[in-house]
């Protein structure tokens, strides 16, 4: 399972079940936060962005 795209309103993580080396099944999870009062979609927080990102190159190395 991994985050396969992390944009400014929307992510996305994408997943693959394996059973015995053979692909079972494919997932794709799409995502937005949303301000509770207004219904409206808002930017991600800064601070979940750094987190993620700051993982993201971390596994990159």
């Amino acid at each position: 399972m991994w985050v396969s795209d992390l944009g400014p309103l929307r992510w996305m993580v994408d997943a693959v079940i394996s059973v015995e080396d053979r692909v079972a099944a494919t997932a794709r999870q799409v995502g937005i936060f949303v301000n509770v009062a207004s219904t409206r979609p808002v930017r991600m927080p800064q601070a979940l962005v750094q987190k993620y990102r700051a993982r993201y190159r971390a596994l990159a190395q």
